[in-house]
């Protein structure tokens, strides 16, 4: 026995109606948000100095934490960055400050 099939396949029109109106609303959003990427180095954008090792960088990255709209704590490898990313993470918690942690981030958000 032998049984052919034919399927016919037509694509429907996507709707794009929420798509546009969500792309028109932030078209016009044109408020500055601050949101810090935590992490071991801060200076250069590829290789940077430590941040751990300077006592005055720590009051300096607080100030500047205190400011911010959200927090993002990236992966991480090492011990020398990790307490600064757990405070952060602390301070994001206790201060209501919408935070995204991604791998090791993440990691020391559920721990906290």
């Amino acid at each position: 026995m032998q049984f052919n099939l034919l399927i016919s396949c037509v694509a429907a029109e996507p709707n794009l109606k929420e798509s546009t109106a969500r792309k028109k609303i932030y078209d016009r959003c044109d408020e500055t948000v601050r949101i810090p990427m935590v992490g071991k180095y801060t200076g250069l954008s590829d290789a940077y100095l430590s941040v751990l090792k300077d006592p005055e960088a720590y009051k300096v990255a607080w100030n500047i934490l205190k400011g911010v709209d959200g927090v993002l704590v990236p992966r991480g490898f090492g011990d020398g960055g990790v307490q600064g990313k757990i405070l952060a993470t602390k301070y994001a918690g206790e201060h209501s400050v919408p935070f995204l942690g991604i791998c090791l981030g993440m990691q020391i958000v559920v721990n906290e």
